[in-house]
């Protein structure tokens, strides 16, 4: 830059020379283009409307130094800069880009959409050069997601997780498929199919529809011994939190139950298990609807008293 404002300075020396009519003291009219071979030095401020640098041919121009900053001066007419320093062209930066210091406290900025050029074709970062953290407010689309934890405090939605480390969060919801060794969630996984290689962890219950196949639908645990028309319910869960009715029907050792839920029994699969252990008990079990009768019995054929669990898949 010193080498340029020199020679332009030198320019207008030599044309005092050539100037064949007298000119103010401020101002130089070189009759023609003036060429100038030497090294220029100007001690002040050079001023110019326009400034060419090297040649338009490719490839030819050299290189230019700046020891200080570019400053677009240009104020309107409170005194506020309004135009920024414009780049007209492709920018090639062979060093680094930060503001202030490398790794200060003094961000780089953007104050724009960062768009890639072509799509599709280069990384942020690389597997050696990690960015930290990420943040951002909006949506994040991507065709894979990779991440060897994956927390949300939120929703996750999409068609396709595939996960090699753990799954954290409130909830996911997913309409294709979930794959991965470890899902932990404090709410509800919802989706049409979830897929794991290793374990499945839930701080809650896990619940399915009783139409479709897989998971418990209720479990019961029944008190054989007591007397007739006596409640016989010791403990139960079901899908919907509701609470069965245990009852001898008769005298003797037929138990009914009944799930006011509306627990289609009849339409499920289901089994009954005998958990007297001091003698030989069986039980055999008869669902019509949301009623279950059951018949216990022991080896020998004959109607005993029992406890029961009874199972409904």
């Amino acid at each position: 830059m010193k080498k340029l404002g020199i020679l332009l300075g030198a320019l207008g020396l030599f044309a005092l020379v050539g100037v064949a009519s007298a000119s103010p003291a401020d101002t130089l009219q070189p009759a023609q283009t003036i060429t100038y071979d030497e090294e220029v030095v100007v001690n002040d401020t050079l001023r110019t409307d326009s400034i060419v640098i090297g040649s338009a041919e490719a490839g030819v121009g050299g290189v230019t130094f700046f020891n200080g900053s570019i400053v677009n001066n240009s104020v309107d007419e409170d005194g506020a800069s309004t135009i920024a320093v414009t780049l007209a062209d492709d920018v090639r930066i062979d060093g680094l880009i930060y503001r202030t210091e490398i790794g200060g406290d003094d961000p780089l900025k953007l104050a724009d959409t960062i768009r890639p050029q072509p799509t599709a074709t280069y990384d942020l970062g690389t597997t050696t050069n990690e960015f930290r953290s990420a943040y951002f407010s909006g949506t994040v689309n991507t065709a894979a997601l990779s991440a060897e934890t994956l927390a949300l405090t939120g929703a996750l939605t999409g068609t396709t997780a595939t996960l090699t480390g753990a799954l954290t969060g409130t909830t996911a919801t997913l309409t294709g498929a979930l794959t991965g060794t470890t899902a932990t969630l404090t709410g509800a996984l919802t989706g049409t199919t979830a897929a794991f290689s290793g374990d499945v962890a839930a701080s809650g219950d896990i619940n399915q529809d009783i139409a479709d196949n897989g998971a418990v639908k209720a479990m019961v645990e029944m008190d054989g011994s007591v007397a007739a028309e006596g409640d016989c319910l010791v403990k139960s869960w079901t899908i919907d939190d509701t609470v069965p009715t245990c009852a001898k029907a008769v005298a003797g050792s037929i138990l009914t139950l009944t799930f006011d839920s509306g627990i289609d029994v009849d339409a499920r699969y289901y089994t009954a298990t005998s958990t007297t252990t001091s003698l030989t008990r069986a039980v055999s079990a008869v669902a019509t609807d949301n009623v279950v009768r059951f018949y216990p019995y022991d080896e020998d054929g004959n109607e005993a008293d029992t406890d029961i669990m009874f199972v409904v898949y």
